[in-house]
């Protein structure tokens, strides 16, 4: 049975002090939602992704857009 998967992309990395989204934050030459995505859409069980975003990251938005993956945007409370 195949499963839809969301992916948790909402947060800013307020605490890791960086100029960028955590999302975005280059880890070994790729974003760290590349990294993620890579391995979601390489799994067997998982019909389709979902990108789960927050108004804290316009930029991680952009990039699902440039990528044509699906994202949906939530209002950051209490996840």
């Amino acid at each position: 049975m195949k499963v839809p998967a969301l992916i948790m992309a909402g947060g800013k990395g307020k605490r890791m002090g960086v100029p960028v989204e955590k999302p975005l934050l280059p880890i070994f030459g790729k974003s760290l939602i590349d990294w993620v995505v890579e391995a979601v859409d390489s799994a067997e069980n998982i019909s389709k992704f979902y990108v789960v975003t927050s108004e804290n990251t316009y930029e991680t938005e952009k990039r699902c857009i440039s990528k044509g993956w699906n994202f949906l945007r939530t209002d950051a409370k209490g996840y």
